[in-house]
This record gives C-alpha cells, sequence and structure tokens, in this order.
C-alpha cells in the first residue's frame, strides 16, 4: 500500500484538527487585514463588520451585522460616492470572567467604506437599524451628485 491510503493514527487526527483550526484563524485574521486605510493589524483598534452589499431593481443595498451596536453609535456619511459608517460597539460586562476559551465578538470602534456608483440619489438615502442588522438603501438614478449628505437612522 502506498502511504496516504491507510488508515490516519490518533495523532494524525489531532494534527488534521489542529491544521483545520489553524486554517480559520488565519481566514478570520486575513478577512481583517482588508479595511480600508491599509491592513488591520496597523489601525488595531479599528474593526471591520461583515457587510453585504447589492443591488435591487430601485437601490443598491447594504446591510451590516452590528448586533449589540447601539443606534446613537453609529454614524452614516455619503461624501463624493463613497458611503462610510462609522460606530462603536460596546462591551456589556455582564459575567465575571475567570477564564476564556474563545473569544471571537469584536468591540470598540468599527468603519466600512463603500463605493458607490455614480448614478445615485443620496438625498433619498434610507438607514434602518433593527434586530442588530443596519440596511441602507440607496436608491439608483439617472442624475449624478457630488454632494456630502449625513443620513438619520430609523428603528
Amino acid at each position: 500500500m502506498l502511504e496516504g491510503e491507510q488508515g490516519m493514527s490518533p495523532d494524525d487526527e489531532i494534527f488534521q484538527d489542529i491544521l483545520g483550526a489553524l486554517k480559520e484563524e488565519m481566514s478570520r485574521i486575513m478577512r481583517r487585514c482588508v479595511v480600508p486605510g491599509g491592513p488591520a493589524f496597523l489601525q488595531p483598534s479599528v474593526w471591520c463588520p461583515p457587510t453585504d452589499v447589492f443591488e435591487t431593481h430601485p437601490d443598491i443595498v447594504v446591510r451590516m451585522d452590528i448586533a449589540g451596536t447601539q443606534r446613537e453609535d453609529i454614524t452614516i456619511n455619503i461624501e463624493n460616492n463613497v458611503l462610510s459608517i462609522r460606530g462603536v460597539r460596546r462591551e456589556q460586562p455582564m459575567f465575571q470572567k475567570t477564564a476564556v476559551s474563545r473569544m471571537e465578538i469584536e468591540y470598540g470602534p468599527f468603519e466600512q467604506r463603500i463605493s458607490l456608483p455614480r448614478e445615485i440619489d443620496v438625498t433619498k438615502v434610507e438607514a434602518v437599524y433593527g434586530n442588530g442588522f443596519l440596511t441602507i438603501r440607496v436608491p439608483k438614478s439617472v442624475r449624478t451628485s457630488a454632494q456630502t449628505v449625513c443620513v438619520e437612522i430609523k428603528g
């Protein structure tokens, strides 16, 4: 039999588990490194929430997972067709931690910048925050606009 055709030993299984965990951790780190303004490790205090951007017939929709963030801690601006979402998620000390097995929830300031196409109507942008998701609808338009707008969040 050739090597690799036999069953894995318990040590091989442990090794594979460790490699899998390392792969997941490296993927998470690499996702955090791709933020506006450079690598996240050069900006350790800012994190980038998971965000979906897609189009519907009338709108460009941005949906961001920021559960635990207070609405008043979020600001949304559009300037030169760049949507900027900034905020802070504050850790609520609910438990006296004695040991930690896993810490994946990010706290502190966050920022996401999204380039929008020129054909949008910045005067009719809507934002709603509910159930931990911020949803922003940017209507498409045939006219162009280079103004700066601050968006009010509903919900």
